[in-house]
């Protein structure tokens, strides 16, 4: 429920974006955000098989997304790579939309976490802070009777954090094409790479020399730096144009 109004609210910002009334229709707003949520849930799914394959108990749990099964990070490799081309072959330019829609993405995302701490997916590790939880519910995805951190709600506070950045400061000062969509998938993979540290679901890798993060966090730090690196590539290439 929590990704369905993330989407709705998406839909209905994003209505009003200036720049995207420009580039497209309200129609394929829509369609291209239903589009880029199908790809990201296939994504998402698909890294968290690979990642799990090992301890999975039945092909079913594949698709059991409400009980963890699924990956953001794969979600964000997934429409990186395929939405472009959906972009492309209807003649929207790819670059000024993904530019506009991420500014708003993060806070989607900060909603949906909020699902995620409902459903007790993704939990965090054993602990005696005062932002520990206590889970009590039988059907919660987290271990019962046992104080955690809501990593859920760590990852749910610093996407709204992204989200401000991006609409209050970012766009104002970024605005050649890519900067801003590399900023955002680079800021991301930072919030994913640092709470990681403290979930309880981290899955490691047979490779004991690369063990010291998880498998999640090597992805994540691929993400950031490719993007870092295509932030890099968009602002200098703009440069060279002007110059």
């Amino acid at each position: 429920m929590s990704i369905l109004i993330g989407i709705l609210v998406l839909i209905y910002i994003s209505k009003k974006d200036p720049v995207l009334s420009i580039i497209l229709t309200k129609e394929q707003l829509i369609n291209n955000i239903i589009a880029g949520t199908l790809i990201g849930i296939i994504g998402g799914m698909t890294l968290w098989t690979v990642i799990n394959w090992d301890t999975l108990k039945s092909w079913e749990e594949i698709f059991e997304v409400w009980n963890g099964g699924f990956s953001i990070l794969g979600s964000v490799m997934a429409i990186a790579i395929f939405l472009p081309l959906c972009l492309k072959f209807q003649k929207i330019p790819a670059m000024k939309f993904l530019d506009r829609i991420t500014i708003y993405a993060p806070l989607t995302q900060s909603i949906a976490r909020i699902g995620c701490f409902c459903a007790g997916c993704c939990y965090g590790m054993k602990t005696e802070s005062i932002f520990g939880v206590i889970y009590t519910h039988p059907d919660s995805g987290a271990p019962l009777f046992t104080k955690i951190h809501p990593t859920q709600l760590y990852s749910s506070f610093l996407l709204f954090l992204i989200f401000l950045l991006m609409y209050f400061v970012l766009q104002k000062y970024l605005k050649k094409d890519g900067q801003l969509y590399t900023a955002y998938l680079f800021l991301i993979s930072v919030e994913r790479f640092l709470v990681d540290f403290i979930r309880a679901d981290r899955e490691f890798s047979s490779i004991n020399a690369i063990n010291f993060f998880s498998i999640n966090q090597w992805v994540a730090l691929f993400i950031a730096l490719i993007s870092f690196s295509l932030f890099l590539y968009y602002s200098k290439k703009h440069s060279l144009k002007n110059s």
